[in-house]
Parts: C-alpha cells; structure tokens; sequence
C-alpha cells in the first residue's frame, strides 16, 4: 500500500463562499455551516496527486486546523469533490459557481460535527468513495478539489478552519492510501512523483 500526504500550497487553492452569494479567497479562515442567515461553504483544493490509473483507493480524509472554539450540534454540511481531470483554481464567484454545478454524485455526509477548540486538528469523515470518482477518471492529472457545502445548518452552528493564506503549515491536509494497480494492468501514470512520501 502506497502512503500520499498533501496539503493545501497556494492561497488560490482555498477559498470561501456564501448562500447569499458571496465568494472569497483570500481569507484567513474557512467558515463551514451557518451564521448571519447564509449557509457557508468551502473549497479544498490539492495538486500533486501522483496516483496511477487503476489504483484502488483504500484510505482517504482531510485534517484541518480549527481557527476558532466551536460548540453546537447542529453544523450540517456535505463534502463533494469536481468531477474534473485536472480542476483548476477559484478565482471568483462566478469560477464558484461553474464548478459546484460539475460535483461527482457521490456525497459524504458530514453532519453534527462536534464542538472543536482553537488549534485542535480535525479529521473529516472517510473520503474514499469520491477520491476514487475521480482518480478513476480517463484523463485523471493529479489534482483533487473537494468542497464542503453547507446542507442546512441551523444559524450560528459554524465551524472555522485555518487557511493557506493564515498558516502555510495549518493549511488543509490530505492523507490518502492507495493499492498499486495488479503488474500488467493498463493503466497511464499520473504524472511526476512530486509532491507525496512513501513509507
């Protein structure tokens, strides 16, 4: 089993928006759930995904920093990932918009998150099935972008996470594990070896 751990590299790679449409990346937190009557959603985006076609994907979550004490049950959200080969970055809300509406249909339902504490890591739920929607991919390039959407929280239960642009060490992780495909089985690298430890 091959061991890939990534992170969040460039401010443009996470980014924030709001039901009420508002959009921005250059904050210095992530705010996911529900506060001043609009529901908050995020964008995780990581290059150098460097897995083979054919690759069975064994172990797959996300580890965020939390940027503010959190209490409260009822912060409900799901994460997506673009049905895309080599997903691009935000820039705007309009970038926002194009790409929420090409998500995989494969969700992972993060709800009633618990309460965090101000630098506590946290680890989202198994991320397998939509990072194997898209390493399966044809032309799969070595980069996923995960979104975690707001899916009615109740106001004011919200979640704050620190961002690229706050903490280039706190930015968002990714850990994933993966098989190796069978030997002679076809299939097209990703791409360069950059960018993943293997233990």
């Amino acid at each position: 089993m091959t061991t890939l751990d990534l992170q969040v590299v460039a401010d443009a790679d996470d980014t924030s928006h709001t039901s009420a449409g508002a959009w921005s990346g250059t904050s210095n937190f992530l705010v996911i759930g529900r506060t001043g009557g609009s529901g908050r959603d995020s964008s995780l985006r990581f290059t150098a995904a460097t897995i083979p076609q054919g690759a069975t994907i064994d172990v797959a979550y996300m580890i965020f920093v939390a940027a503010a004490n959190a209490s409260g049950t009822d912060a409900l959200t799901d994460i997506r990932t673009h049905d895309h080969d080599a997903s691009p970055q935000i820039t705007s809300l309009a970038e926002w918009d194009a790409t929420v509406a090409v998500l995989t249909s494969s969700i992972i339902v993060w709800d009633n998150i618990p309460s965090w504490s101000t630098g506590e890591e946290i680890q989202t739920p198994s991320l397998v099935s939509i990072v194997q929607d898209v390493v399966d991919r044809a032309g799969f390039n070595e980069v996923l972008h995960f979104f975690v959407l707001d899916d009615g929280s109740t106001e004011s239960a919200i979640r704050q996470i620190r961002s690229h642009d706050l903490s280039t060490i706190d930015a968002a992780k990714l850990h994933i594990e993966y098989t190796e495909p069978a030997a002679g089985s076809d299939i097209t690298p990703g791409g360069s070896s950059q960018g993943y430890m293997v233990y």
